[in-house]
Order: structure tokens, then sequence, then C-alpha cells
């Protein structure tokens, strides 16, 4: 895997990246890192290549310091989740006291939601970066329709099902989004098969997606008080 021309990475990309590299978990995974030593640095330092076999070629790199938060964290278990969950609090205690209980229970449920619903492990992740902060939670399963007790129809309606737009109004991400839509500052990001819907400021606008998106992905993101 060559990963020049790679310098716009944040940790969305480094999270749909995992998901498929644990496509390939029984093979060895050669790195070819980017002349970049930043960007090298931070793929070193996310989490990426934690627990997989790899082998990286080009220059030597000091990752400390590289990547703020917490690193991309497999969820296959509550237990994991519950870990995962602990971490972004303290984490966001020191960068963001005023939103840590909201970001811990944020990942704690989203990372349930895909623990118990998906076909797949998810990833987790939390990146502090100078214009704000991005906590994500994805999955390569099945997608929010497919894991739907009723039929609703669309990707679409599946999502605003899930995020209690329709009937359900409480657990999971309906708690997510209620949370945080109206949080100054916050975006929330979903996106499952061909649909997507951004809440921001107490609205909703809805996305379509030619080709299919695998799986769940929950993205949150606060930009910085100061930007």
């Amino acid at each position: 895997m060559a990963a020049a021309g790679c310098v716009e990475m944040d940790v969305y990309a480094f999270v749909g990246l995992r998901l498929l590299l644990d496509r390939w978990a029984g093979s060895s995974v050669t790195i070819d890192l980017p002349r970049d030593r930043r960007l090298a640095a931070r793929l070193l330092s996310c989490g990426l290549l934690h627990d997989l076999r790899f082998v990286v070629r080009g220059a030597s790199v000091e990752p400390a310091d590289a990547y703020r938060g917490v690193p991309l964290t497999r969820l296959s278990t509550a237990a994991d989740v519950e870990r995962f969950a602990a971490d972004v609090l303290v984490t966001s205690r020191v960068e963001r006291p005023d939103l840590a209980v909201k970001f811990c229970a944020a990942a704690a449920e989203a990372g349930d939601n895909a623990v118990r619903h998906a076909t797949a492990p998810a990833i987790g992740a939390m990146e502090i970066r100078a214009a704000g902060v991005d906590l994500v939670i994805a999955d390569a399963g099945a997608g929010i329709q497919a894991t739907l007790a009723a039929d609703v129809g669309s990707d679409g309606d599946a999502l605003l099902a899930a995020t209690g737009g329709i009937g359900r109004t409480n657990g999971g991400l309906s708690d997510v989004a209620r949370r945080w839509s109206a949080v100054d500052g916050a975006e929330v990001i979903l996106r499952s098969r061909h649909a997507g819907l951004v809440l921001s400021g107490g609205t909703a606008k809805h996305e379509e997606h030619g080709s299919p998106i695998q799986g769940t992905w929950v993205l949150i993101h606060v930009t910085d008080k100061e930007n």
C-alpha cells in the first residue's frame, strides 16, 4: 500500500482505510511511507496498523505527538466499547471539558449500536486537531436498513428511523442525534449505504450517494471555539 499523495488524510479517512485493511487481516501488509514526514508519523501513531502484520518501507520517522486523541480502536465486544468510551472521556476532559460527557456518551451509544447490530467489527477513533475535534465510529456491516426490525423503505428512511425521525425516539443513534444536533459548532454526519444525514444547528440535511457506502458511519465534528 502506497501512502504517498495522502496529505489531507484525516481520522475519517484513517478509519475507512483500517476497515479496508481488516479484509486482509490474514495477510502481511506492506506500507510505503510518504515522503511527508508529518503524515508518515501520523500513519504510524494513529493506530492504523495496530494488531496487523505489516512491513514499513521508507525513511525513519518519530511518531510521538503526530496524532493527538484516541487512536483507532477495534470494537468487537461490549468491553471494547466500554474501554473506548472511557478513553474518549479522559481525552475530552483535557481538550474539551465542556463536552466530555457528551463525547463519552456518543462513543458508548454509537459503539454499542455497532457491536449489537453490525455484522462486522467496528472501528472507533477520536482526533484532536487545530480545527476542532472529530469522533468516528464506523463498521463495514450490512448497514442500518438491514438491521431494523421493521421495513422502512429507503436507506434515507432507515437513517431517519434510527435517529428518531420515524417512530423510534429513544436509545442508540437517536440519543446521539438529539444531544449533538443543537450544540454550537457541532455537526453529526451519519452515512449508511446510499444515504447520508447531516445534523447541525437543529436542522437536518439529506444526502444521496450513487455508490453505496458499506456499513454504518457516525462522525461527530466539533469546531474549535477559536475557529
